[in-house]
C-alpha cells in the first residue's frame, strides 16, 4: 500500500509543476471578473459575462456592439516566464454568437520582442459551438514566453460582433531538473517506509 501512495504522491507533485501560469484563464474569480488581467479599452467594452461559457459559467466579453469602427480592446497579463520549448499547449476558446470576429493574439518574449497572430471566430453553427484555438505552434521556439494579449478590433466587421472569449491556457512540461527532484524524493520517501516497515 505504501508503494501506492508514494507513486500517487509523485503524480499529483508532477501535475502540480505542469500547472499552468495563467491567472484567471477562465475568468471565474470573484463570481465572475477580468482580475488578474490588464485590460485597455477603447470604445468597445470588456466585462466578465454569465451570457455564454466554454466552461464553469463565465467567460470574457468584448461587448464591439456599442463601440464605434476601428476602436480596439485587448486583456494582457505577466506570465512570469516560461521557456517556449516546455509549452505543450497554449489554447483559447472563443464564440461570436451574432456572426464573426477577429481575435489577434500577441506573445511577448523576455527578448523584448513580440509576435501576433489573427484568428477569426464564429458563432459555430446553429448550436453557437465554441472554438478552441490552438496556439502552441505560433510560439517563437527557443526563446521565453512572458505575456499574452488578446485583442479585438471592434471595427473589423460591419456588424460589430460582440466576442467572447474563455479557458485561456498553458500547460507546460516539467523541467528535466525538476522530474529529477520529483523522482529522487519519491525514491526516498519509498525507502524511508521500507525501513519503518522492517
Amino acid at each position: 500500500m505504501s508503494h501506492r501512495k508514494g507513486a500517487i504522491a509523485f503524480g499529483v507533485l508532477m501535475a502540480c509543476s505542469a500547472s499552468a501560469q495563467i491567472t484567471n484563464g477562465g475568468f471565474e474569480a470573484n463570481g465572475g471578473s477580468l482580475q488578474g488581467w490588464t485590460t485597455v479599452r477603447t470604445n468597445a467594452d470588456l466585462l466578465a459575462s454569465s451570457d455564454y461559457s466554454f466552461e464553469g459559467t463565465h467567460s470574457c466579453r468584448y461587448d464591439v456592439a456599442t463601440g464605434q469602427a476601428d476602436s480596439d480592446a485587448y486583456i494582457e497579463q505577466s506570465i512570469g516566464s516560461i521557456a517556449v520549448n516546455d509549452i505543450h499547449a497554449l489554447l483559447i476558446a472563443g464564440l461570436a454568437p451574432g456572426g464573426q470576429q477577429d481575435l489577434k493574439a500577441w506573445f511577448f518574449y523576455s527578448d523584448n520582442t513580440h509576435t501576433d497572430f489573427t484568428h477569426t471566430f464564429d458563432h459555430g453553427g446553429d448550436n453557437l459551438t465554441w472554438q478552441q484555438w490552438d496556439m502552441t505552434s505560433l510560439l517563437t521556439s527557443g526563446k521565453t514566453l512572458t505575456g499574452l494579449r488578446f485583442e479585438v478590433d471592434a471595427g473589423q466587421f460591419d456588424s460589430r460582433d460582440d466576442l467572447y472569449v474563455d479557458a485561456v491556457r498553458i500547460r507546460s512540461v516539467p523541467e528535466p531538473s525538476s522530474i529529477a527532484g520529483l523522482g529522487l524524493g519519491a525514491v526516498a520517501l519509498i525507502r524511508r517506509r521500507r525501513k519503518r516497515a522492517i
